[in-house]
């Protein structure tokens, strides 16, 4: 299961909408909503192409429209996640995806359940793939998706961090409805670790009062992207926000106009409270209060 990295119908794997250099200190990164399939992928897909599409985050980058007309930086993938994970480490592999190279560590649970850097698995539709790929198949789509995205997501942290003295990271997820659809909405900081908590519960609160039903950190407390970008101490603060896609799907998986502008002009306000907060940021307690 080898192949090319075309990352995207013009050749690019991810797209930067709104400013270059960040006019604001929040930085918007959507790493699951990449719709590209290059051919080779799905010929080597043993599953239709509906099915590698499960694994999007469908149409997430449409919620952040309305940020990015308003002057925030926002960074789309373009690859689809069928491809490779932007929201895994590198090391996040194992020999269920991998045919030709000792595993860099003992699988986590993500790996175990088939949603490693490489999705192998997807229930209840079993393996994704004919076959495994080589490390070096593995180790071209990291150089040439993985590693520039995070390249690119710390660059714009970094100028936001030099322009305004503290930088902040939301990394946007639609989720599934949850059972009995709650919650509807969960901000993730690993526990404390990547955000002050003062902020998130701040963040919280501005869902509440659109009446979503929010929750911390359950049933998702981030992954890779905040993991690596998210450095409190250093003045760069990292959530992950999950949306329940049935606030802003529609019929066949598209959006919904009046659905979409609700969860758009909420993460506008969200990006806006946040940028607001960072004048402040001296008095925020430390992560993991």
């Amino acid at each position: 299961m080898n192949g090319h990295v075309p990352a995207s119908a013009d050749g690019a794997p991810f797209s930067l909408v709104g400013p270059a250099e960040p006019l604001l200190p929040v930085i918007i990164t959507v790493p699951h909503a990449g719709r590209h399939y290059p051919p080779f992928l799905i010929e080597q897909a043993r599953v239709p192409l509906s099915v590698l599409q499960r694994l999007e985050d469908r149409h997430a980058d449409v919620l952040a429209s309305a940020a990015a007309a308003a002057g925030f930086t926002v960074l789309v993938a373009n690859t689809a996640r069928a491809l490779i994970d932007l929201n895994r480490a590198e090391d996040e592999w194992d020999c269920q995806i991998v045919s030709d190279a000792l595993p860099p560590a003992t699988p986590n649970q993500r790996v175990r359940a088939g949603l490693g850097l490489v999705p192998a698995r997807l229930h209840p539709h079993g393996e994704l793939w004919r076959g495994r790929i080589s490390k070096a198949e593995l180790d071209r789509r990291i150089a040439t998706v993985h590693r520039p995205w995070h390249q690119r997501v710390a660059a714009l942290l970094d100028s936001a961090r030099s322009r305004f003295g503290r930088a902040l990271l939301f990394d946007l997820h639609s989720m599934p409805t949850q059972p009995g659809g709650v919650p509807q909405m969960v901000l993730g900081d690993r526990y404390g670790l990547t955000a002050s908590s003062r902020l998130v519960e701040s963040l919280l609160a501005l869902g509440e009062g659109q009446g979503l039903r929010v929750a911390r950190n359950a049933p998702y407390a981030g992954a890779h992207g905040i993991s690596l970008h998210g450095r409190p101490a250093a003045g760069v603060d990292a959530i992950q926000l999950e949306f329940d896609r049935g606030l802003y799907l529609g019929a066949g998986q598209q959006p919904e106009p009046a659905g979409t502008e609700r969860v758009a002009r909420l993460l506008l306000a969200m990006a806006r409270a946040a940028s607001a907060s960072v004048g402040s940021a001296r008095d925020w307690p430390a992560a993991a209060e």
